[in-house]
Parts: C-alpha cells; sequence; structure tokens
C-alpha cells in the first residue's frame, strides 16, 4: 500500500469530490455530518497529499492543522499508532504521525506542520499560567 495508495486515494477524492467519494467508500467516509469548512480543510488536505505532499519532513502537510489532519485520517482509514514532533519554531511544530491501516495494518509515517496554540488567554503578566 503505502504513500503510494494514499496519494492514489487523495487523487480520487479530489477529482470527484466528498459526495461521490463517500457513496463508493466501504466505510462511508468522510463522514455525512461534516460542516463546509471542515470538508474544505479535508480537501485542501487531499489536494496537498495527491501533489506528494506529507511522506517527507521537508515537505509536510500545511494548513490543515491537528483536527484537518485527524479528519485526512479518517477519511484514508487510518488509525492514529504513535506521534512524535520532529521540530519546532517558535509558532509551529513538525508532526510526524505514524498511521496503521485499518484493513492491512500498513504503518504509514506523514507529516504535518502544525501552528503552534496562542495562550495569550491563559498566560499572566508574570509569565505564569492563571488559575
Amino acid at each position: 500500500m503505502g504513500f503510494v495508495y494514499l496519494q492514489v486515494k487523495a487523487r480520487r477524492y479530489v477529482k470527484v469530490g466528498p459526495e461521490t467519494y463517500r457513496r463508493h467508500d466501504a466505510l462511508g467516509r468522510p463522514d455525512a455530518d461534516m460542516d463546509e469548512e471542515d470538508l474544505a480543510v479535508l480537501m485542501h488536505g487531499m489536494k496537498q497529499l495527491a501533489d506528494g505532499a506529507g511522506g517527507k519532513p521537508d515537505r509536510p502537510l500545511t494548513g490543515i492543522g491537528i483536527r484537518g489532519f485527524n479528519d485526512l485520517r479518517h477519511t484514508l482509514h487510518l488509525e492514529f499508532d504513535a506521534q512524535a514532533i520532529v521540530g519546532e519554531t517558535g509558532t509551529e511544530f513538525l508532526d510526524l504521525m505514524r498511521c496503521r491501516h485499518v484493513v492491512t495494518e500498513e504503518v504509514i509515517e506523514l507529516y504535518n506542520l502544525v501552528p503552534r496554540p496562542i495562550l495569550r488567554d491563559t498566560i499572566g503578566a508574570s509569565g505564569a499560567i492563571d488559575d
């Protein structure tokens, strides 16, 4: 299976869209109750994956965040296996997500560049977290 399989699935998703993809997907994904914003983020991730992003640390998925990555993973029948932060800047961190296909059990690693959360509402003037 591997990364190429995910690219093929992502290309199909981009070509036919979420409704047609769901009708032909063995597990009925993406979920029918996803809102338009989540579907747009999922499409953004699928387009990147179709173009070869996500398989290497120097070309991670971007702009989908953690939730979008989880929607992408779920749609492609991947279960979470392990996660590691493999790089970071002041504003982003690079996640290495190890996933396992639910049918073949093959392990696939994907890279996702995630914006670092801003905690300005919970950090006091002293820099300590407010209770």
